[in-house]
């Protein structure tokens, strides 16, 4: 291999690592008032919600905009308490896949949106941005 061929290997790796650490970074605002956005490690997307809302009107409208646009539901559960929905893009088989999970807490609903195998800050925040508009929020 020539040294420009080496070169141009080596810059192309660097640049997916850069893209790749710079996904993966850690990002935290506040989040204190309900519906207040926050990301955290990894591309996750989380929020508060009010606690006047019960878990299944959350989880119902969580479906309703995942079908809106275009996302098959792979699996979805929820008890009072917790609730976990896995969707799938559309024109996709297995991966990448839109996680969301709530868990009720003192102040509200959180909930977290998290796209796998690689994260999608963007893909979790319009997603949680569609779920707010959907509560009404």
């Amino acid at each position: 291999m020539s040294y420009r061929s080496s070169s141009l290997v080596s810059a192309c790796m660097l640049a997916v690592i850069g893209m790749w650490s710079g996904a993966c970074a850690t990002t935290k605002t506040s989040a204190t008032a309900p519906g207040e956005v926050h990301t955290s490690t990894g591309g996750t997307v989380s929020t508060v919600l009010p606690s006047n809302l019960q878990m299944a009107t959350v989880m119902g409208a969580a479906e309703e905009m995942f079908r809106d646009r275009g996302y098959a539901i792979v699996e979805s559960n929820f008890t009072d308490e917790q609730g976990r929905l896995v969707a799938r893009p559309p024109r996709y088989s297995s991966f990448p896949r839109m996680n969301m999970n709530a868990n009720s807490t003192e102040s509200g609903i959180r909930v977290e949106f998290d796209y796998v195998p690689l994260p999608n800050r963007e893909v979790c925040r319009a997603s949680l941005q569609a779920l707010l508009e959907k509560l009404g929020l």
